[in-house]
């Protein structure tokens, strides 16, 4: 496979996400997305799971939640994604977006800091291989970051800017 660094587009994504979240109104926080029982809101916190479990893990070396008794990387990740989802509904559309504009920056320094060649942090288990490169995993966490701000789009009716700058 031929490298590809992604890590160059994050900030663009990032500031594409934070100006679709600002200028949301009140009420489109509570529409539904294209995800079963999630609002805007809960894709919202859903990507600031993702920002928050992944500096944790690769920056500070934190290895989080556990999995349960014969659970599943799938039920795993169900689990712990609707439990913060669910915590987070406590706070409000402005809270999350200070902490999106606060974590993309350091999210931004944990992936410059990694070697894409180096072995990743999470493995890339589609691959069907027990390890792969920090470029992949990285490349996987970009497609994970827009599709969600897609799915948020969608449910706003705001397409996404054509040109990235």
């Amino acid at each position: 496979m031929i490298p590809l660094d992604t890590r160059p587009l994050f900030p663009l994504l990032h500031r594409s996400l934070l100006d679709l979240l600002r200028a949301l109104e009140p009420a489109d926080w509570t529409r539904p997305t294209i995800c079963p029982g999630w609002t805007v809101a809960d894709v919202t916190a859903h990507l600031l799971n993702d920002h928050l479990r992944r500096i944790s893990g690769s920056r500070d070396r934190h290895s989080g939640a556990v999995f349960r008794d014969d659970e599943t990387l799938p039920e795993y990740l169900a689990r712990v994604n609707d439990e913060f989802v669910r915590a987070m509904r406590q706070c409000s559309p402005r809270v999350m977006i200070d902490l999106l504009a606060h974590l993309g920056p350091e999210l931004d320094r944990v992936w410059a800091a990694m070697d894409p060649d180096a072995p990743a942090d999470l493995a890339v288990s589609w691959t069907g291989a027990r390890t792969s490169p920090a470029w992949l995993d990285i490349a996987r966490d970009y497609t994970e970051y827009w599709v969600h701000q897609q799915q948020i789009r969608d449910a706003v009716a705001r397409p996404a800017p054509t040109r990235w700058s």
